[in-house]
């Protein structure tokens, strides 16, 4: 059974706690159970392309580690909304468009566990795009750009944003209707 030292040490405003391998067990546990839960929760949160998700489940879960001792009862629903914390203040400081990383997302990792066979054949579809042409389509069909904005985004000609190569893509093996509406679902909240 997993327990917790029963008094913390207090250096400075820092509270440590011995760990012991329960400890170090359960949080590792946490960790690999909720990691691509929490990566979902910071993809839909943030919608944007420049927010590096893993980062920010990575600094969350180190967060719910220093303050163990005050969560480790129910340690999931701190370490979700940490993981909201963390993804609205990644917005506020990433970099302009103008010189943006655009983190790539596994569909699959992120949506795999939820869709259906037909879906899921569309989120492979996906992460196989070429590099640009996933970005577009990201853009436009999974964070609800216009064409402006994406063209803009990308510094690329509005003309040259459409999403029908990409569509062409997902239908030779799925229905891009149903991967859309699965898609706008989850950003919505739906998981």
């Amino acid at each position: 059974m997993f327990r917790l030292p029963r008094v913390p040490a207090m250096h400075g405003r820092v509270i440590s706690y011995e760990k012991t391998p329960e400890t170090e067990a359960a949080q590792a546990a946490l960790f690999t159970e909720e990691f691509t839960l929490c990566e979902r929760i910071a993809f839909v949160t943030g919608a944007d392309p420049r927010v590096d998700t893993a980062d920010v489940v990575e600094d969350a879960f180190a967060m719910v580690r220093a303050h163990w001792m005050r969560v480790a009862a129910n340690p999931v629903p701190h370490l979700h909304e940490e993981v909201r914390r963390l993804t609205r203040e990644a917005l506020k400081k990433v970099d302009a468009w103008g010189d943006a990383i655009w983190w790539p997302h596994d569909y699959v990792e992120l949506f795999g566990e939820l869709a259906d066979p037909v879906v899921l054949n569309g989120l492979r579809a996906i992460n196989q795009m070429p590099e640009s042409m996933r970005q577009i389509f990201e853009a436009r069909r999974v964070f609800g750009y216009t064409m402006a904005d994406t063209a803009s985004r990308l510094g690329l000609s509005e003309n040259s944003v459409g999403t029908t190569d990409a569509h062409a893509r997902i239908r030779a093996v799925s229905d891009p209707d149903r991967v859309l509406h699965f898609l706008g679902d989850q950003m919505t909240g739906g998981f």
